[in-house]
């Protein structure tokens, strides 16, 4: 009998439980006040996040930044070439692995803290600076290459309407001086500020 009591009794206590939840869950639905809390909780929520993620960002360039403009001390290279006069000077038949991070200009005790090393953010963060670097560094070099072909593209086609129909003999040699003078000129107009330009 008693057992058959607590059976009811708890039963009666979940369904009792569900309807409360039930009730609860309903009010939410309609109250306005918990939509408007929701809502605000939400953008608060995506504005933190927002923060946070500019937070990164600006720490993750501040160090890119720091790591590209470091430039070690001086008597950390007079250190390091007094070290490589020394290694060569007393250069033994026995070769001792080195484990260095040329990139990161580490050098590591074994080939595991290398390994650890080339899998960290750090280093990672290095490489991909180092790598931005470079393709800006060549897209400008290949900028300027094709500025230079372009001009002396140029000086070809206006030459030989200045030169006439005969290049040879004297008229060869003179033209072929022309072209250099030309060529010099052009490499100077480069190398000064961009007010010659207009006077040559």
């Amino acid at each position: 009998m008693e057992e058959e009591n607590r059976k009811a009794r708890r039963t009666q206590r979940r369904e009792y439980l569900d309807n409360v939840r039930e009730l609860v869950a309903f009010v939410k639905k309609r109250d306005k006040r918990v939509a408007k809390f929701q809502a605000e909780e939400a953008v608060r929520r995506a504005e933190q996040q927002a923060a946070e993620a500019a937070r990164r960002q600006a720490e993750r360039e501040e160090r890119l930044r720091r790591a590209a403009e470091y430039e070690e001390p001086e008597w950390v290279r007079q250190s390091e070439a007094a070290a490589e006069n020394e290694e060569d000077v007393s250069s033994e038949p026995e070769e001792v692995e080195q484990h260095y991070c040329i990139v990161c200009e580490k050098k590591f005790k074994s080939a595991g803290q290398l390994a650890n090393h080339e899998r960290s953010k750090v280093h990672r963060e290095v490489v991909a600076a180092l790598k931005e670097m470079l393709q800006e560094e060549e897209a400008w070099l290949l900028d300027e290459n094709e500025e230079q072909d372009g001009v002396q593209q140029q000086q070809q086609q206006s030459q030989p309407q200045s030169g006439g129909s005969s290049n040879r003999g004297k008229k060869g040699k003179k033209n072929k001086r022309q072209q250099q003078s030309a060529q010099q000129q052009q490499q100077q107009q480069h190398t000064e500020p961009s007010g010659v330009e207009g006077s040559g």
